[in-house]
């Protein structure tokens, strides 16, 4: 799949998408992993927000913040 994190690229139409990450320790026994930065863009969350983990045979990560779908703008990136 084609890279996906261009700030120039109006994320909203990118998605879903298919993102692989590499694992980093963080501290004495935790290990972290990054959001892409397109997926933060296009579901408007910055630090501090809180995202749901789903934990079965899969991990899903989605964000609690309702994403405005009635906003043609919604999940766009401004490069101002």
């Amino acid at each position: 799949m084609a890279k996906v994190e261009r700030s120039h690229v109006r994320e909203v139409s990118l998605m879903p998408a298919i993102f692989e990450r590499k694992l980093f320790k963080i501290g004495e026994g935790g290990i972290a992993v990054t959001l892409p930065k397109s997926w933060i863009n296009f579901y408007g969350l910055q630090a501090g927000d809180r995202v749901e983990i789903l934990v079965d045979n899969d991990l899903v990560i989605r964000p609690r913040k309702p994403v405005d779908t009635t906003n043609p703008d919604a999940g766009l990136v401004d490069n101002s």
